[in-house]
């Protein structure tokens, strides 16, 4: 069954948005400012789901060269998931980690995670 999801213009409009917070670099290690596994716990907490720690595990980077650009990639995730339309639906955690883990990791195998906010064909895989 599919579910019909929220206007595309919408999700546009709030990534074309993002704030500098999720655009900062993911921290890996002792480089980056963005503990990612923080930020989406935090997005489990909006839409009701307890986080766990093995949960978080895969938002916690330990290779810069193979985790940076996935871990991008979530930080865009979290913030479009954290728009109304999904929140007042209140997703769990198991909707939302294999978006946050599985897809970001598939976007970010083909794109680096700034194409999804300057190039209109890579905001809308996003989206």
């Amino acid at each position: 069954m599919t579910h019909e999801g929220p206007p595309l213009e919408t999700l546009l409009h709030r990534l074309a948005e993002t704030p500098a917070e999720f655009l900062d670099e993911p921290k890996i290690g002792s480089k980056g400012r963005v503990h990612v596994d923080s930020v989406v716990a935090d997005l489990l907490r909006l839409h009701g789901a307890a986080p766990t720690p093995p949960d978080m595990e895969a938002f916690t980077g330990k290779d810069a060269s193979q985790d940076r650009n996935r871990l991008a990639v979530t930080l865009l995730l979290t913030w479009l998931a954290a728009d109304d339309w999904f929140l007042k639906r209140q997703l769990s955690a198991g909707t939302l980690l294999p978006l946050l883990e599985g897809t970001a990791r598939e976007l970010a195998e083909q794109t680096v995670a700034g194409a999804f906010l300057t190039d209109p064909d890579r905001s809308e895989e996003i989206t």
